[in-house]
């Protein structure tokens, strides 16, 4: 197997020095999906550690609280920020992500 070097003219054109990239419109929805999925989830999981390092040790017993039934500790950092996060992915999902429509096979099959 020979490996070619790329067509540089598909990645990338230059017009009066604004760069736009000739990307399959696929691969833009895709990646922009992704960046906002893996967002969401890291903002989650940098509050989540956080808080929860900071709220859920070295504390005294007798200002541990329970909201709903959890400590407090763990409804303000693990219960409602994921909580949030499913609810932001639930609305991205239903109304902001975008269904493409896929090219056909090189040889017609569909495959």
């Amino acid at each position: 197997m020979r490996i070619t070097e790329p067509d540089r003219n598909f990645a990338r054109k230059t017009d009066r020095n604004v760069t736009t990239t000739n990307e399959h419109p696929l691969i833009t929805s895709a990646r922009r999906e992704a960046i906002t999925a893996m967002g969401i989830w890291l903002l989650a999981t940098i509050w989540s550690v956080g808080y929860c390092s900071a709220y859920g040790y070295r504390r005294d017993l007798v200002s541990l609280t329970f909201v709903f039934g959890f400590p407090d500790w763990v409804f303000w950092g693990i219960v409602l920020p994921w909580g949030i996060c499913t609810v932001v992915s639930s609305i991205f999902a239903f109304w902001f992500m975008k269904d493409e429509e896929l090219d056909e096979s090189p040889t017609g099959t569909g495959h």
